[in-house]
């Protein structure tokens, strides 16, 4: 999938056996500046993405994207990398 999609970074893939689903995180960092950090969260055989996040510049600054997409709940905003990094957490463990 990450081919696929046409994204340049790195992946990590991980089974999660409590939901019987494999999920892939992208994190696509630029090296350009400003920096600009980008990274999603999907389901990786139904290609269904859960999460998504980018930033630009300063890491202090609030992201411009910061979507989280349970399949239970509704899309919610997030507000920081922290609330980005603790739901994906919740996928990839």
């Amino acid at each position: 999938m990450f081919r696929r999609l046409g994204y340049e970074g790195s992946y990590e893939s991980h089974y999660n056996a409590e939901r019987n689903k494999c999920f892939m995180t992208v994190d696509v960092a630029g090296t350009l500046r400003p920096l600009r950090i980008t990274k999603f969260l999907y389901d990786a055989y139904e290609q269904r993405e859960y999460a998504a996040f980018q930033l630009t510049g300063n890491l202090r600054n609030p992201p411009e994207v910061c979507q989280l997409k349970s399949p239970k709940e509704k899309q919610i905003s997030c507000n920081s990398p922290q609330e980005y990094e603790a739901f994906v957490r919740r996928y990839m463990e």
